[in-house]
């Protein structure tokens, strides 16, 4: 697997994206992008399927004031990651929209069924904080993964952020399949992909800071002289 990481701080949707594009080496498999909710929210899953040429199912957008390229802190803008899958690699999609305490016995059910079919993927979950009613959930969801003895070490995520007006916060929208997702979350399972789960602390440096010592093109082959990271098993 391989991924270009490309950003643009443009205060109009359309050009910004147009600037992602023009950098852009095609073809990608998917993309999944951190938006800046500055932008009109209805706009975001048109212009992202017909200025970057993708297909609703191929890509995830959602809603993050600030996001990274690479090192860089992009504030209030776009960054995107455009995946390449070089042998066998794919992402399949579980959504879910309208989260309130009335579903929660049947969507937890729903969702760990998926992700008990699916125990070998790697999962990413990004989700709206949905007025305190994901974190809700995702404690439900939790102690269901547990009681079947599914292993959390292949589950991580984020929760897309948004401002707060008045002590009220706005919704973080997510963006997939031509489609705006409120009050939900999404699964991205990635099949054929080895993937290692670590600790985020936010935009503060925790812990070391590696160096590539050793890479081409895309790949990485050696951080700080010694860690080999891409190996034969990675799509």
């Amino acid at each position: 697997m391989k991924a270009q990481i490309l950003s643009s701080k443009n205060p109009i949707l359309r050009l910004a994206l147009e600037e992602i594009a023009s950098e852009l080496i095609y073809p990608f498999d998917f993309v999944i992008l951190a938006v800046s909710p500055r932008y009109p929210y209805y706009d975001v899953p048109i212009f992202i399927s017909e200025i970057l040429q993708v297909k609703g199912e191929s890509f995830l957008a959602f809603h993050a004031i600030d996001a990274f390229e690479n090192t860089n802190l992009i504030e209030s803008g776009i960054v995107a990651c455009f995946i390449t899958f070089e042998r066998k690699g794919r992402i399949k999609k579980f959504t879910a929209s309208n989260l309130k305490p009335c579903k929660f016995k049947t969507l937890v059910n729903e969702t760990a069924n998926y992700i008990s079919d699916n125990s070998s993927l790697f999962h990413i979950i990004i989700a709206d904080y949905s007025n305190g009613y994901f974190p809700l959930f995702l404690k439900l969801l939790s102690s269901e993964l547990e009681r079947r003895k599914i292993p959390p070490d292949r589950i991580c995520g984020a929760i897309a952020s948004t401002s707060v007006k008045s002590g009220i916060r706005k919704p973080g929208y997510l963006f997939t399949d031509n489609k705006v997702i409120e009050d939900g979350f999404v699964i991205l399972s990635f099949e054929n992909i080895e993937g290692k789960i670590g600790l985020s602390t936010g935009i503060f440096k925790r812990g070391p800071v590696y160096a590539i010592t050793s890479g081409e093109d895309f790949k990485i082959y050696e951080l700080d002289g010694n860690l080999q990271v891409v190996s034969p098993r990675v799509s």
